[in-house]
């Protein structure tokens, strides 16, 4: 991924999976793959990035709901 790409840029990529999580209203997309947090038991978790606030935030991919096109 192109550092210099803007957030607009990422968002519109379609290689990137767009999803949603409870509580937020808008769509972010998934920047981290995975990652476990903690060992017994651990938690995995995705990055996701919300174009409409700047926030990256990783949450637990339980939690992640794909967005349909």
């Amino acid at each position: 991924m192109d550092i210099s790409v803007t957030s607009d840029s990422f968002f519109s990529d379609p290689k990137l999976r767009r999803v949603r999580v409870p509580g937020r209203d808008d769509v972010g997309v998934v920047l981290v793959p995975g990652m476990n947090f903690g060992s017994n038991p651990a938690v995995y978790c995705l990055g996701i990035h919300f174009p409409e606030t700047g926030e990256c935030l990783y949450f637990d991919q339980k939690r992640v709901e794909t967005v349909q096109d």
